[in-house]
């Protein structure tokens, strides 16, 4: 696998972060932009990732990535868009929007159960020493290992 490839592959691997914002010239660097966007997810400005801020940080980037006309709303051809239309793909739709109006609203999407179960399983795979919060060196493992391959 090229350099450049695994560079890039570190910061989709991130699918959670909106993009980097300058290219890195090596995996260190890759990571170290991507330990500096999450730490400032922490809402006590400590660097200390909470699962709270965790899941509204990723469920804020991600409904971003499905509302891609911007209106503030995930209408289901949006979500098919990301999802695809299997049968449990729409049920999901159907859960998580809780006001039955066919189109998913950020706080329908931060707080469904299901996708919060999902973010948890993320957030627990970066936080190896069940700290119930991530720090840096935290990040930096988690994307080390990934770049790695």
């Amino acid at each position: 696998m090229s350099k450049s490839l695994l560079l890039a592959g570190a910061c989709v691997a991130a699918l959670l972060l909106p993009g980097c914002t300058t290219t890195p010239t090596t995996n260190a660097e890759a990571n170290a932009q991507t330990v500096a966007k999450y730490e400032k997810w922490s809402s006590a400005g400590n660097g200390q990732i909470t699962f709270a801020d965790f899941n509204k940080n990723v469920a804020e980037v991600r409904f971003a990535q499905y509302d891609t006309n911007k209106d503030g709303y995930i209408d289901k051809s949006e979500w098919i868009a990301v999802r695809g239309a299997s049968k449990d793909s729409l049920k999901l739709f159907s859960q998580v929007d809780s006001a039955h109006d066919g189109k998913i609203t950020l706080a329908e999407f931060t707080h469904n159960k299901t996708l919060m179960a999902n973010r948890r399983a993320t957030f627990n795979s970066f936080d190896k020493g069940h700290k119930g919060y991530l720090n840096a060196k935290d990040i930096e493992h988690y994307f080390a290992q990934r770049s790695a391959f």
